[in-house]
C-alpha cells in the first residue's frame, strides 16, 4: 500500500536519525581515525550524501517496502569548493518526492560548517529534507530562508573564505538550491561492487542491522 506525502516525510526523519546513530557506532570501532561527534545528527550535516542515501534507499526498502531511485548530479549553479573540487549530490525519489538524507551540507555554501559552531546558529529541525516535485516551494522557500539568515550571521575570515554564497543574495541562493533540488539535473546511480564505497556501506547496513535488533 502506498504511503502518503506526509507518512514518507515522517519515515524519513526516522530513518536518517538511524543512520546516524549507526554511522556514530561503525566510527566507533574505528580506533585510529573515526569520527565520532556528541551529537550524533552532525553526520547528517556532513557531505555523507553518498553513504546515507545507500543505507537509507536499503532500510526503505527492506523495512518499509518503499522503492526510491538512486540518483547523482552536478546542479550547474552550485559552487564549487574552496578545494577546487565539483559539487556533486547524492539523492533518493520515491515518486513524485525526492529526499536529501544531507541536506545540510549545503550550509558550508553560506559559512556553516558542522565543525566549527556559529552564535546564533542553529539547522532547521528536519534532519533530512523531503521535495515534493509538484510543488517544490512548499519545501524549498524555507530552506533558502534559511540560508540567508545564515549568511548575515558573523563568521570567522577563515570560514568566510570557504563561503563561495555568503555575499551572492537571497536570489542567487533560491536558483541555486532550485536547481540542486531539480531532478532533471539528475540520473540514476545505483552503487556497484567495485565503487570504492561499496565496502564500507555493506559494512554500514551490518552496524544499521545489529542496533535495530537491540
Amino acid at each position: 500500500m502506498p504511503v502518503s506525502p506526509e507518512q514518507l516525510h515522517r519515515i524519513v526523519q526516522s530513518e536518517t536519525e538511524h543512520f546516524c546513530d549507526a554511522q556514530q557506532a561503525l566510527e566507533q570501532t574505528r580506533e585510529s581515525d573515526g569520527r565520532t561527534f556528541d551529537d550524533p545528527r552532525l553526520h547528517a550535516r556532513m557531505a555523507n550524501c553518498g553513504i546515507a542515501s545507500a543505507l537509507i534507499q536499503h532500510n526503505l526498502r527492506v523495512h518499509h517496502n518503499i522503492a526510491t531511485a538512486r540518483l547523482f548530479g552536478r546542479p550547474p549553479t552550485a559552487p564549487y569548493f574552496p578545494s577546487g573540487n565539483e559539487f556533486g549530490h547524492v539523492i533518493l525519489r520515491s515518486d513524485n518526492t525526492l529526499i536529501d538524507p544531507t541536506y545540510g551540507q549545503i550550509f558550508s555554501f553560506v559559512g556553516i560548517h558542522p565543525l566549527s559552531p556559529v552564535k546564533g546558529f542553529s539547522y532547521p529541525d528536519n534532519l533530512a529534507l523531503t521535495v515534493d516535485t509538484t510543488d517544490p516551494e512548499a519545501s524549498l522557500e524555507s530552506l533558502v530562508d534559511a540560508l540567508t539568515g545564515a549568511a548575515q550571521l558573523e563568521i570567522s575570515p577563515y570560514l568566510q573564505s570557504r563561503a563561495p554564497l555568503r555575499h551572492k543574495g537571497r536570489r542567487t541562493l533560491q536558483s541555486v538550491i532550485y536547481d540542486i533540488y531539480n531532478p532533471g539535473y539528475y540520473a540514476p546511480y545505483e552503487l556497484e561492487t567495485l565503487h570504492p564505497s561499496f565496502d564500507r556501506v555493506q559494512a554500514l547496513i551490518h552496524v544499521s542491522d545489529q542496533l535495530r535488533e537491540q
